[in-house]
């Protein structure tokens, strides 16, 4: 599970663009250093929430953080759809324990993150509607079951009330 108790922007950001290089050089690491990568951008709010940040700063790294995503239409389009997958291969609540309800909500997280600060990305664009759709469905069925929401405590600062399935249940 990933925790953001004590990140920073600086750290987090510079930790995006390396993550996310040695995803683009392929092979058995890519998708976790994707994943993280994406973490990272959570990680960015949760920092931003608790020492504030420039904005110029920020539309720096969102600027230049777009360029780096700019060629990863195939990879964040299989993320959001491998999302969806896997929430729908849990047959009830029981077979998601807090850890895996905590990745689902991280990586729902992460793929909101890039729809809402890099919408007019094309590669943020090639993610599926219908993906999202099915995730968010299948995260209100599993979350229904859960028999407690995820403790405050493991929901990261800083991300907006949009963020639905961090508090459903």
């Amino acid at each position: 599970m990933i925790t953001f108790d004590n990140v920073t922007v600086d750290g987090c950001t510079t930790e995006f663009f390396r993550l996310l290089e040695r995803s683009k050089q392929g092979g058995l690491d890519a998708e976790p250093d994707l994943r993280q990568a994406l973490a990272s951008l959570v990680g960015v709010e949760v920092a931003r929430a608790r020492e504030g940040t420039d904005p110029a700063r920020l539309a720096a790294f969102r600027r230049d953080s777009a360029a780096a995503l700019a060629t990863m239409a195939d990879d964040l389009q299989y993320f959001a759809e491998h999302l969806a997958d896997q929430a729908e291969q849990f047959i009830d609540a029981t077979e998601a324990d807090w850890a895996d309800w905590y990745d689902f909500c991280l990586r729902r997280s992460e793929v909101e993150l890039l729809r809402d600060d890099y919408a007019d990305s094309p590669a943020v664009q090639a993610i599926v509607a219908d993906d999202i759709e099915r995730a968010d469905r299948e995260l209100r069925r599993i979350g229904a079951q859960q028999p407690e929401p995820l403790p405050a405590r493991l929901v990261p600062a800083g991300l907006p009330s949009s963020h639905w399935w961090w508090r459903h249940r």
